[in-house]
């Protein structure tokens, strides 16, 4: 049976490591054994100190996976599928690009082994979180290519200002599903 992969995107501080804890309870609940792939570009690695109980991890440090470590993506990603993973998360660094994430995994040995690809974009506000021109581009291009979009920190909001954020990415031309979420859960 082919094995479900979901990339998870978002800047810093968004809530990419919240909602992957969501998930992968959500999978242990269901009886799910998850394998989540992480990358961190320091040697510390916090989010895998903190998801390391939840699921198979395997770290990948100094490097991005849309770039400089596609090779260890790939080596990675099966490495989980042999362990057995029955899904599999990847969570880049904050500003990874998600077209090269979707061409390094977009290759025979993953597509025959694995089922769904799909992009999740998480954001914890409606507009780019930064003023860099193409830092906001890169924002704005997680979210539109993803299947579905988290936005975080909904219970912190007036329903006004929840309404506001949700009307700016649509906005922005997000046409898949937008789900406001609060500590990971919606």
């Amino acid at each position: 049976m082919p094995i479900p992969v979901c990339l998870l995107t978002g800047f810093l501080g968004a809530g990419k490591t919240t909602c992957l804890r969501a998930l992968l309870a959500a999978d242990r609940d269901a009886g799910r054994q998850p394998g989540l792939l992480l990358n961190d570009f320091g040697s510390l690695g916090i989010d895998a100190v903190l998801l390391a109980a939840s699921a198979q991890v395997v770290m990948l440090v100094d490097g991005c996976l849309c770039c400089s470590l596609q090779d260890d993506l790939l080596l990675g990603l099966l490495a989980l599928l042999d362990a057995g993973a029955e899904v599999v998360y990847i969570e880049p660094s904050g500003l990874a690009d998600p077209v090269g994430l979707l061409e390094g995994l977009l290759v025979p040995d993953v597509l025959e082994r694995c089922g769904p690809l799909q992009l999740l974009g998480v954001t914890a506000q409606g507009t780019s979180p930064v003023k860099d021109l193409e830092v906001a581009r890169l924002w704005a291009q997680q979210l539109l290519l993803a299947d579905g979009v988290l936005l975080t920190h909904a219970g912190e909001r007036s329903s006004v200002e929840l309404g506001e954020e949700l009307r700016q990415l649509r906005q922005l031309g997000i046409r898949g599903p937008i789900a406001p979420v609060s500590h990971g859960n919606g």
